[in-house]
């Protein structure tokens, strides 16, 4: 991952296209602070990402701003843990474009509902290298905690979705449990402010609503289940299936019906042939292909079940989607026609040296 450095008060001129990267990176070259290779590579990004810029007219339309914390162990990267919080997402998007500075909002600016969504959570993420599954260690914490692993959870997304739902045409999974959340403490600040004001308004009437914003810090997430292997957090998935998946599933089963489809229309064949020799085996072949079709209608519906299940974000290397024994299978069935098919050249053969 390469991330190019630039200083703040040059991001304006950088987005208008007047910045001169090439004369920033040479002085930044010339300092020693970073490797010639490196600033070489980030001085190439930085005027792919102008170029980007300047061709599509983009501005600036969320910027991002959160604590983070990280762990690691100083001899090895195995485990990586960062935890982000007090996130909070800025509007930054201007309808006439950023013609003048500052390029965003600043610590002065007095910030409206619709210039910032403070985020109620913090974000965990994990990243496992050369692990086959997370300590044990890990899997406590995550229980402790009740953590939640929410499926493909993006901060982007979650911004512009209550930033700028207008640009957004399809909300992400998440987002009508954090809708509700916000939407009831609307209706319960606005209760007690009506209560407040009321002229007859009694302590007992403050303290009802106040008991009833206890519990509602952060969003209940709804459909959360357990993790599929009991690791004591719970996980949140799409409703929807992905159609790419169950499409590839069925062109699987197809493409393993048309090859027993060919070793059947071989047996139905031998069947036909004269001699007890050619009934036998084509009675083999034919048992050979129902058995076929029933295992790989079985599997179709296993691999189904994972995808409806959602056991798959598991991440459990035995709860593999491809079918590892498919090609095995399938070799062996194609073996077993070469073996006939040799067999019967060979008798056919021995046959016409008799004569």
């Amino acid at each position: 991952k390469m991330q190019p450095e630039m200083k703040q008060k040059d991001m304006l001129s950088f987005m208008s296209g007047t910045f001169d990267i090439d004369d920033f990176f040479r002085r930044m070259k010339s300092e020693g602070k970073e490797k010639p290779h490196k600033v070489d590579n980030m001085n190439q990004i930085a005027q792919e990402v102008s170029n980007l810029i300047q061709d599509y007219k983009m501005q600036p339309i969320i910027r991002t701003s959160y604590y983070r914390c990280a762990f690691q162990r100083s001899d090895d990267n195995k485990v990586r843990v960062s935890l982000d919080t007090q996130l909070s997402f800025l509007n930054e998007f201007r309808e006439a474009g950023h013609k003048d500075g500052p390029w965003c909002h600043i610590g002065t600016d007095q910030l409206t509902k619709d210039d910032v969504y403070r985020f109620p959570f913090a974000i965990l993420e994990i990243k496992l290298q050369n692990v086959p599954e997370p300590p044990q260690w890990l899997k406590q914490t995550l229980a402790d905690i009740e953590a939640i692993q929410v499926h493909k959870f993006s901060k982007f997304q979650h911004a512009m979705a209550f930033l700028h739902p207008e640009k957004v045409p399809i909300l992400p999974h998440w987002h009508q449990d954090f809708k509700e959340w916000h939407d009831k403490r609307d209706r319960l600040y606005k209760s007690r402010k009506e209560r407040k004001t009321a002229p007859n308004s009694t302590l007992s009437c403050v303290l009802s609503s106040q008991s009833s914003l206890d519990g509602m810090d952060v969003p209940q997430v709804g459909a959360a289940v357990e993790h599929p292997r009991g690791e004591g957090h719970v996980l949140k998935d799409m409703k929807s299936l992905d159609p790419k998946g169950v499409f590839a599933n069925e062109r699987t089963l197809l493409h393993y019906a048309e090859k027993g489809m060919y070793v059947g229309a071989l047996a139905v064949m031998l069947l036909h042939q004269p001699g007890r020799m050619h009934k036998v085996v084509g009675g083999i072949l034919s048992l050979s292909t129902g058995v076929f079709y029933v295992w790989a209608l079985y599997f179709y519906y296993v691999r189904l079940d994972f995808m409806v299940g959602r056991q798959k974000i598991g991440k459990d290397k035995l709860l593999r989607l491809d079918w590892v024994s498919g090609p095995v299978v399938v070799g062996a069935l194609i073996m077993l026609v070469l073996a006939i098919s040799l067999a019967e050249a060979v008798a056919k053969g021995a046959r016409w040296l008799e004569h």
